[in-house]
């Protein structure tokens, strides 16, 4: 068994092609902050539409989404800003 198929398992710490994009604090910022405004308008939906959400036998009541929609919202526009300051990428 030669070890020339093992490449993969380099350290790729010196890889001569930088992707600076996809590294970026900026970009993964931005994402997670789209992803909690996604959940925040679910659970804005859900408390509009009055959907009954049922986990096995177990009903989850409107007052989670309500806490869930502020958290998601808080965690969403938090996250936006700190994408937008300057410095960090």
């Amino acid at each position: 068994m030669t070890l020339d198929h093992l490449d993969f398992f380099a350290d790729k710490s010196g890889s001569p092609h930088n992707n600076y994009c996809m590294n970026s604090p900026t970009n993964g910022l931005r994402v997670a902050s789209v992803l909690f405004g996604i959940f925040a308008i679910g659970h804005l939906l859900r408390l509009i539409t009055h959907a009954q959400v049922t986990v096995g036998t177990h009903s989850i009541p409107m007052g989670l989404s309500w806490v869930a929609l502020i958290v998601a919202a808080i965690l969403c526009i938090w996250m936006w800003r700190l994408s937008s300051l300057r410095g960090i990428a």
